[in-house]
C-alpha cells in the first residue's frame, strides 16, 4: 500500500518529455481500481481519458522515420525513447485502449531496421555523449519481440556475449534477452528468468540518460517476471523486496524510472 502512494506523484509529475509522459501513462494501465483510494483527485477524473491523452502525446514525438524523439517536433530518433514508449504503447494496445495499427507499425518496423544494423555491423558505439542510446539495443529486442518479431539469432548471439555473474546495467540487459528470446518461442532460459534476483536492493544508479537503478532493475524484472508467468510464487520474494524498496522515502527521493517500474510490477502482481 506505500508503495502504491507513489502513483500520485508520478501522474502529476510536471514534465511532459517521453520518458515523463511514458511513466506518467504506463502504471494507469494497471491501478485503476486502486487509484481512488491512492489519489481521490484522480478518482473524479476518467482514467481511460488520461491514459488516451498520454498515447497521443506519445505519438506526438514521433519523428519522420518512425522512431520517437524525446520532445514533440524532434527530428531525430533515439532508441532507447523509441522502446521505452513503445513497450508502453503494445501493453496499452493488449489491455484494449486505441493504438493506431499504423503508427504502431511504422515504428516497429524502425526498430526492426535499427537493430538490423547493429546486427550487420553498420550501427557501432553512439556518440560517447549519447547517453540517450546506452544500453538500448537489448530493450530493442524485447520489444521486438512483445509485438512477435522475436530475432532469435541475434538475441542468443548477444546473450552469448554477456560474461557469466554480470552485474548492474549488463544484469538487467542479460534478464531482457532472455526474456526476449522466451517470448520468441525459445524456452532454454526458463529456469534462469524464474530465478530472480532477490538480494538486497542496492543503492546503485547510474547518473547519465540511461536512468539506471538497481530499484529500477528490480521493478523491471518483476513486471517482465509477470508477463512471462504471471503469479508463478517463485516471483513472490522479488515483489517482496520491490515494495520494501519503495518504502520510507518521500516520493521525490526516487527518480520517475524507480517508480514507474516498482509501482507497475507490484500493480501487475496484486491485480
Amino acid at each position: 500500500g506505500e508503495a502504491f502512494e507513489h502513483l500520485q506523484y508520478l501522474v502529476h509529475y510536471p514534465y511532459g518529455c517521453i520518458e515523463q509522459t511514458t511513466s506518467a501513462t504506463r502504471p494507469l494501465l494497471y491501478l485503476s481500481s486502486l487509484v481512488e483510494q491512492v489519489d481521490p483527485q484522480l478518482a473524479n477524473m476518467k482514467i481511460e481519458d488520461m491514459v488516451l491523452s498520454g498515447i497521443n502525446r506519445v505519438l506526438s514525438m514521433e519523428t519522420p522515420s518512425g522512431g520517437f524523439g524525446y520532445w514533440p517536433g524532434a527530428t531525430e530518433p533515439l532508441e532507447w525513447a523509441t522502446a521505452y514508449a513503445t513497450h508502453m504503447l503494445l501493453d496499452a494496445k493488449k489491455a484494449g485502449y486505441a493504438v493506431p495499427d499504423d503508427r504502431l507499425t511504422d515504428v516497429l518496423n524502425w526498430i526492426e531496421g535499427r537493430v538490423a544494423q547493429y546486427e550487420r555491423g553498420e550501427y557501432v558505439a553512439h556518440d560517447k555523449w549519447n547517453h540517450y542510446d546506452e544500453q538500448s539495443e537489448a530493450y530493442l529486442h524485447y520489444v521486438l519481440a512483445l509485438a512477435g518479431k522475436g530475432r532469435k539469432a541475434r538475441i542468443q548471439k548477444l546473450i552469448s556475449s554477456i560474461p557469466a555473474g554480470a552485474k548492474g546495467e549488463v544484469a538487467e540487459d542479460l534478464y531482457m534477452l532472455k526474456a526476449a528470446l522466451y517470448l520468441a518461442g525459445d524456452r532454454r532460459y526458463e529456469k534462469d528468468l524464474k530465478a530472480v534476483d532477490a538480494s538486497p536492493i542496492a543503492e546503485d544508479r547510474v547518473n547519465s540518460w540511461s536512468f539506471y537503478s538497481d530499484r529500477r532493475r528490480r521493478g523491471m524484472m518483476l513486471s517482465t517476471f509477470f508477463d512471462l508467468f504471471g503469479n508463478d510464487p517463485a516471483g513472490e520474494v522479488l515483489a517482496q523486496r520491490v515494495a520494501e524498496g519503495l518504502q520510507g522515502q518521500p516520493s521525490y527521493y526516487y527518480n520517475t524510472q524507480e517508480l514507474v517500474w516498482g509501482v507497475t510490477g507490484l500493480g501487475k502482481w496484486v491485480q
